[in-house]
């Protein structure tokens, strides 16, 4: 199996109220950012907010939240380099067999080609990853391999607190 280097970066922004917490805030941020375009700009931001909050039941507290969270994402270096890259994979379904025949399934939030490297971005709104750091790190090692074994490029992976 491949290694893949993991690291941790952050598109929040500090200060400000407390944020929703829980999986429908997720969800809708995870909705949000499949659906958007990366250069989206606010009016687009706000109206894919509204819809995807209507459709989850979402307060209006974890849209404005939403929106903030969606919005610094799309602003975050690792967006803007996937923006310019001509290979990019949003929402991909990935599958892997491991050596001992068991196979992985999953989809991959976001992934893109930069300068021959592949970078694999899962995006995570838990308010702190420390209790499920270990299972993150290895779920998104699992995804860059898929990646890499099928695309026959090196890649990294990016956990990207949103």
């Amino acid at each position: 199996m491949l290694t893949v280097q993991v690291t941790i970066e952050s598109a929040r922004e500090e200060g400000g109220p407390p944020r929703p917490r829980g999986a429908r805030f997720g969800t809708l941020v995870h909705e949000m950012l499949a659906t958007l375009d990366i250069d989206a700009g606010k009016k687009d931001i706000a109206a894919v907010a509204e819809l995807c909050g209507r459709m989850l039941a979402a307060t209006p507290e974890e849209v404005t939240a939403a929106i903030a969270a969606v919005t610094s994402t799309l602003a975050h270096p690792l967006l803007r380099r996937a923006k310019k890259s001509k290979s990019v994979f949003r929402e991909t379904p990935l599958a892997l067999r491991l050596p001992d025949g068991s196979l992985v399934e999953g989809a991959c939030d976001l992934a893109f080609v930069d300068a021959e490297e592949l970078c694999v971005i899962d995006y995570k709104t838990d308010t702190d990853i420390t209790a499920h750091r270990d299972d993150y790190e290895r779920q998104l090692r699992l995804y860059a391999a898929a990646l890499a074994r099928e695309t026959g490029k090196p890649a990294t992976g990016v956990l990207l607190l949103v």
